[in-house]
């Protein structure tokens, strides 16, 4: 598409450049019919001149040649600028014409861009049913160093397996077998991926350890070893929905120091491979925008803007309102689920 506006862009100069060339030859051809006409008019004077005085007509024969031999120049050469002319006006009147044939050609690729796009829309909302409307990941961080510390502890105390102090054990494919999707394990869903978290370990003074075991069913399991850029491309498709028309949420849950501020916001810095799902959603948000106006060419706007809740003790506060960050304020009031009274900025780029 960049390419064909390029060429429509050429030829619409090619267009003007020949125009302007016309017009030029244009004013070279009247010039020289005012030049012939002149010489015309001189010599017939001369040749008046000649008839009346023959006594001069030998001096009079060496100039006469000379404007019959401008004369016969200036034809020629008015012959060469109506030929050069018709030649111009040809090229001109084919420009036009491709103009016209690729201004078409470019209306169909939009067009066709347009039911690409729409066809996108319905399949990746069939996708999105598919899978579920509500999904449930889990993502596990890694062990802080207090920690790894305690878990070396526990190691040194007599502990021969690995699997023995581990809390949290992943399936090789982060799925799981079908044996392991079991009833007994409170997940029979196939589709789902299983962690299974283990009672921490503890000094029963020389007793058996009797550590109990759960296993649950999830949409998604990160590990520690999953980054940044997994999580967002396992969430990116819910913000191409928000972006396709429907209601998307999208929120981290979890005790404090689980990760969910570095999930959500990454380490804040926007140019770094650990940014979080935010700031890559606003990015794409407004990728997105600048798509949909360019393949609209001019009939629709997209804006965009920003509201900012806080849910604390059962409450709902602004965050956007002067004060806020200091003072509690008044709780906004819930009416189905719209926070009466909360404050929507607009805003144009990602910076804001």
């Amino acid at each position: 598409l960049a390419s064909m506006k390029t060429e429509i862009n050429d030829e619409r100069s090619r267009v003007s450049t020949l125009t302007t060339e016309i017009q030029d030859v244009k004013g070279q051809l009247r010039a020289a019919k005012n030049e012939k006409d002149e010489l015309e008019k001189r010599l017939a004077s001369a040749m008046d001149q000649i008839r009346t005085d023959s006594n001069l007509k030998s001096e009079n024969s060496a100039a006469l040649q000379a404007m019959n031999d401008q004369n016969d120049y200036l034809q020629n050469r008015l012959k060469e600028l109506e030929t050069q002319m018709k030649q111009t006006q040809k090229e001109r009147d084919e420009a036009i014409l491709r103009l016209g044939t690729s201004d078409q050609r470019e209306n169909e690729l939009f067009n066709k861009l347009r039911e690409s796009d729409r066809v996108r829309k319905e399949l990746h909302a069939r996708v999105m049913v598919l899978i579920g409307s509500i999904r449930v990941f889990i993502r596990v961080r890694p062990a802080l160093p207090s920690e790894l510390k305690e878990l070396n502890k526990q190691s040194v105390a007599g502990k021969q397996n690995e699997s023995d102090v581990e809390t949290f054990q992943f399936s090789g494919n982060n799925g799981g077998s079908k044996s392991s999707t079991m009833s007994k394990y409170g997940c029979d869903d196939p589709t789902k991926n299983l962690v299974s978290v283990q009672e921490p370990w503890k000094d029963r003074g020389g007793l058996s350890q009797r550590r109990k075991k759960w296993t649950f069913g999830f949409d998604q399991v990160f590990t520690p070893s999953h980054g940044q850029d997994d999580i967002w491309e396992a969430t990116e498709p819910l913000v191409q929905s928000a972006v396709d028309g429907f209601n998307v949420t999208v929120f981290a849950y979890g005790q404090t120091g689980s990760g969910k501020s570095y999930t959500m916001l990454g380490d804040g810095d926007s140019t770094s491979a650990n940014e979080g799902i935010i700031s890559r959603a606003i990015r794409k948000l407004f990728n997105s925008k600048r798509d949909i106006e360019e393949l609209s060419r001019g009939e629709r706007s997209v804006s965009l803007n920003v509201e900012m809740l806080e849910i604390y003790n059962e409450q709902v506060r602004d965050l956007l309102r002067a004060g806020s960050e200091t003072d509690e304020g008044t709780p906004l009031k819930i009416v189905g689920s719209e926070a009466v009274g909360s404050i929507r900025k607009p805003v144009t780029c990602e910076a804001e």
